[in-house]
């Protein structure tokens, strides 16, 4: 079967002189995607400050897709490939984010106090 996996992306922006060359005020794209796992996660973490922790992927795994969701009002959260990196994606509150992740272990760090991080891993 082909596109089991749909992923839609909408923004739209609210200023009227909101237009940069030719891109138009808000956008939509859909994406659909052959998939051959059929394992899903979806897990709340609590994020400490320090050290940077693993992000528990139980028997999904890393390396399909992944959908990431700063739960807290007022801390950001980074997201890191590893422990010991610099930060690769940051989380302001509220913030969500879905993009491919490698097949390894990931990390996040909370800015300034803890922050739960709410994520769904899809498997490839």
């Amino acid at each position: 079967m082909a596109n089991e996996l749909q992923i839609t992306i909408r923004a739209t922006w609210d200023l009227l002189t909101a237009v940069v060359g030719s891109l138009p005020v808000g956008f939509a794209e859909a994406l659909g995607r052959d998939v051959a796992g059929t394992k899903i996660l979806h897990n709340v973490q609590v994020i400490q400050v320090s050290p940077a922790e693993a992000l528990f992927a139980g028997d999904v795994g890393f390396g399909g897709y992944a959908i990431f969701r700063n739960n807290d009002d007022t801390n950001y959260v980074s997201l890191r490939p590893a422990a010991d990196v610099p930060d690769a994606v940051r989380l302001l509150p509220g913030d969500v984010a879905i993009f491919r992740t490698a097949p390894s272990t990931h990390y996040a760090i909370a800015d300034t106090a803890p922050v739960e991080l709410e994520y769904w891993l899809l498997e490839a």
